[in-house]
């Protein structure tokens, strides 16, 4: 499992906007928007991207940090996040809800790597301009305002075994890891496998490494089950003299 950088929000108010300077949020710089007991604020323009969310993997949880303090020092002020799936708020919040009962800034977190509010989520869901948080702060004692000065939001996916990456289009830049070829499974020399097609309906599937000639198994995953070149074939590059298709197998490693 890996996790995004954090990333801050770029809009306000999709849903709803009841807080004062809403849009103060958007980076740490001790300017503040205003919360008041009961009102809600929503915030979407997180900007994560197909690389970072690794489409068609698994999302496995969000986590919301918002920095903030109270207004005065006699009050206890709590804020409730939900997230927003395809501009529509969702009906659990997320877990670990925190409070403030002090007027020092403190960044504090929600959510986990495994809290997904209930929720079935793909790679498509978080990178939809829809996608955000709905926040409403709840005054448990005292009569403060929560002065929050930024609001971030991170993302635990499950990448898949392999990544295809074609020629032309550069490759996913995944902060804290590298993609590299995968290893043979007997040499453990690092190669590209080749996928050549004569036609978009044949497959010529390549079948021993280049180093050792061991026999190889990595098959594109878009044609492990039928091999034909799919209309919609992620990050497609053609070779227009020859039709050629390559696909470069890679795995993610830490730095």
């Amino acid at each position: 499992m890996v996790v995004t950088l954090y990333k801050s929000p770029t809009t306000s108010g999709g849903v709803i906007q009841q807080w004062t300077t809403p849009q103060n949020v958007y980076a740490t710089d001790n300017a503040v928007a205003t919360a008041g007991n009961g009102l809600s604020n929503s915030y979407a323009g997180f900007g994560f991207t197909a690389p970072e969310v690794f489409l068609c993997s698994a999302i496995n949880g969000f986590e919301v940090s918002c920095e903030a303090k109270n207004s005065g020092t006699s009050g206890n002020n709590r804020l409730d996040v939900w997230l927003i799936k395809g501009g529509v708020k969702q009906s659990t919040t997320l877990t670990n809800a925190q409070s403030w009962t002090t007027t020092t800034d403190a960044a504090k977190v929600c959510g986990s790597s495994s809290d997904t509010a209930g929720v079935v989520w793909t790679a498509n869901d978080v990178i939809d301009p829809g996608f955000g948080i709905y926040c409403t702060m709840v005054t448990v004692s005292g009569t403060r305002n929560l002065l929050v000065d930024q609001l971030r939001l991170r993302v635990y996916v499950t990448p898949p075994s392999f990544l295809d990456v074609f020629p032309g289009e550069g490759d996913a830049s995944i902060p804290g890891y590298v993609m590299r070829a995968k290893k043979c499974a007997v040499c453990s020399t690092r190669a590209y496998y080749a996928h050549h097609y004569s036609s978009p309906q044949r497959l010529l599937n390549p079948s021993r490494c280049p180093h050792c000639s061991s026999a190889i198994s990595y098959v594109c995953k878009a044609h492990q089950a039928n091999p034909v070149v799919p209309a919609n074939h992620t990050w497609s590059f053609v070779e227009p003299a020859t039709t050629v298709f390559w696909n470069r197998f890679m795995e993610l490693e830490p730095v």
